[in-house]
């Protein structure tokens, strides 16, 4: 059926021709267009002549991990693909041009129609440490937060984390009276005990002035340390408990740094720092 509907088409257009006329393309039944041309007054079909496929990979790749970017780029680079890292401020993220220009001068230039790109995603645990920074918390409020995330803590170790976080949960009936830094660098909290029928027992307990973190700012890199210090305010008996991280912004340098080694010893491609704009 087919076959008869292109045979009359091709014999329309040849009437077209003959007469002079302008050509027009001609659907067929099944609603696809028949390419056809004019070659020595003969119609020729150019349907044969399509190419089975695309000329060039076109498409643009949203990666949001180290590792699924580099196993995407060793599944298609060539010797000219090449990186642009632009890690100075968030958010980080670096771009292969997988089909880039050959080097040099003579090199033979292309379309750049596909690339990679990766946006740094950071990790959950990050998310919270980095979020409550130098947030105030009540001590049920902090004891929480530290037991719920006491595997972070590697320095003191997590046993010493949790008998702290328990600690400061069953004093919370207590009038707090001061906090003193000790010669050790620990940090004593006096307390005066409100429950007692007797007019009060007084008391004490310490907590770690500087304690470690083992923590990966970025998705798919390995963790680093970083310090955080515990910080107390007291105000009328009340204390408010809060931590302050140390130097922050160098973890998130030394991690961006971590990317691009990674990135580049993983692809044995150059990693460039810059950004790419395509022309």
């Amino acid at each position: 059926m087919e076959n008869s509907i292109q045979k009359e088409a091709i014999q329309e257009i040849a009437k077209l021709v003959m007469a002079g006329q302008k050509l027009d393309v001609q659907t067929l039944g099944d609603g696809s267009t028949t390419p056809l041309a004019v070659l020595d007054g003969e119609i020729i079909n150019l349907s044969d002549y399509r190419p089975t496929g695309p000329d060039r990979k076109r498409v643009a790749v949203k990666l949001y991990s180290v590792v699924s970017f580099i196993e995407y780029i060793n599944e298609h680079k060539s010797a000219h693909t090449r990186i642009f890292a632009d890690m100075h401020e968030a958010p980080y993220h670096m771009l292969a041009a997988i089909d880039y220009h050959e080097t040099g001068p003579e090199g033979c230039a292309e379309f750049v129609t596909h690339t990679a790109e990766l946006i740094l995603q950071t990790t959950d645990e990050w998310d919270r440490w980095q979020g409550s920074n130098k947030k105030g918390f009540d001590q049920i409020e902090f004891a929480e937060f530290v037991e719920e995330n006491a595997l972070d803590i590697i320095d003191p170790d997590s046993a010493t984390i949790m008998e702290m976080a328990l600690s400061l949960q069953s004093k919370n009936e207590v009038s707090w009276k001061s906090a003193v830094r000790l010669d050790n660098g620990a940090i004593n909290l006096e307390f005066k005990d409100d429950a007692e029928v007797t007019g009060g027992r007084d008391g004490s307990m310490k907590i770690p002035e500087l304690f470690k973190l083992s923590l990966s700012v970025f998705r798919g890199l390995d963790v680093k340390t970083v310090e955080a210090r515990f910080r107390t305010r007291l105000r009328s008996g009340t204390i408010t408990l809060f931590y302050q991280l140390v130097r922050p912004h160098k973890l998130i340098d030394a991690m961006v740094i971590d990317a691009m080694d990674k990135v580049k010893a993983e692809t044995s491609l150059p990693v460039f720092d810059g950004a790419f704009e395509k022309k």
